[in-house]
């Protein structure tokens, strides 16, 4: 299995709960529909802060890319103050690679070619797939993103809210049921998604809303992946960032 397969091809996302096994939360109707303030968005909506502070899970993933289509499993250790660790196992249980985003590094094994790519992030980072590129991956792929200053317009539809930001270039669906981000796209210059990311399926584990399901895509490169978490443990008291480099191997620098 390549490394574009295993790392460029693959949208990271986390997806909480047994894929299907169990139902999803709840949703009462939202009180004070569709005349939210924006105050009250900012009053509501998750911030990375209320996010655990480390995380392990053990994730199914289905994919599609150009020329090919299949299925993986990875493990993931999440500590937000320094590292986050991936690894990748083929259907059979072959674990085929790990990637490793430090703060300001990202190191790449393939351990079927027993080759380690390594560079800093904002080069390297491109090697890695789509989740990564954000400064604080949990918080994005859970969809705890701050939504920031970007002058965002605010309209309704029969149940959720969109927010459409002053450049045109993010819309963010937010459902006010359990005040959670449910569709994030990134539009290019050109006016066509680059990054598009669905959360659904939402569960409360720990006290927190968390959906159970995400899919991610990008269509302009015609990249689709759909994962859920088979197991997730939040604060896990032990955590490994171990490569697990062997001695052989063959060190490649990303510039």
């Amino acid at each position: 299995m390549s490394l574009r397969l295993v790392l460029a091809g693959l949208t990271f996302t986390l997806a909480v709960g047994c894929a299907g096994s169990r139902p999803a939360l709840e949703i009462p109707p939202s009180e004070g529909f569709p005349d939210h303030s924006a105050a009250e968005f900012q009053a509501r909506l998750p911030t990375p802060d209320t996010l655990w502070n480390s995380i392990e899970a053990d994730l199914s993933i289905a994919y599609s890319i150009p020329g090919d289509r299949g299925s993986l499993n990875a493990r993931i250790a999440y500590r937000r103050a320094d590292s986050v660790l991936i690894r990748f196992r083929a259907p059979l249980g072959i674990e085929v690679s790990r990637a490793l985003v430090t703060g300001d590094s990202v190191f790449v094994y393939d351990r079927v070619a027993r080759k380690l790519y390594y560079g800093l992030r904002g080069v390297a980072e491109q090697m890695l797939p789509i989740g990564f590129w954000r400064s604080d991956v949990a918080a994005a792929v859970f969809g705890y993103e701050e939504l920031g200053d970007a002058g965002w317009s605010v309209t309704a539809d029969e149940a959720s809210y969109i927010l459409t930001s002053s450049d045109r270039s993010r819309t963010v669906i937010v459902d006010p049921g359990v005040w959670r981000v449910v569709a994030s796209d990134t539009i290019g210059p050109e006016g066509t998604i680059v990054d598009q990311r669905r959360f659904a399926e939402f569960d409360r584990v720990e006290g927190l809303v968390i959906p159970r399901r995400i899919v991610t895509s990008r269509p302009d490169e015609d990249v689709r992946a759909s994962i859920s978490i088979r197991r997730l443990v939040p604060e896990p008291r032990d955590l490994s960032f171990d490569l697990g480099l062997r001695q052989d191997v063959e060190r490649i620098p990303v510039y």
